[in-house]
């Protein structure tokens, strides 16, 4: 299966959290290999205490264990106010 398809049926397990605000999948074009993702989360204590210990998250992670060893990074975030988009 490859990684966008395990993605789609993994989301649902996110969309089913209560601690998942949304997410998304971005596609590298130069490096099609590549991708990004980034995941909203209620809190970072949320996510490591509520949806990594659900049962939501076993699910989830069975779908994309197969692409955890391709991992570049796996950090949290914190949004700012810098940002624009041209509507």
């Amino acid at each position: 299966m490859n990684f966008e398809k395990a993605y789609i049926q993994a989301g649902t397990y996110l969309q089913a959290s209560e601690y998942c605000l949304g997410y998304e999948v971005i596609h590298g074009s130069e490096e099609p290999n590549h991708y990004i993702v980034i995941i909203y989360w209620t809190s970072e204590q949320d996510h490591l205490n509520g949806f990594r210990k659900s049962t939501d998250f076993r699910a989830f992670f069975n779908l994309v264990k197969p692409f955890y060893n391709y991992l570049e990074e796996m950090k949290h975030y914190k949004l700012t106010n810098n940002k624009w988009t041209r509507k």
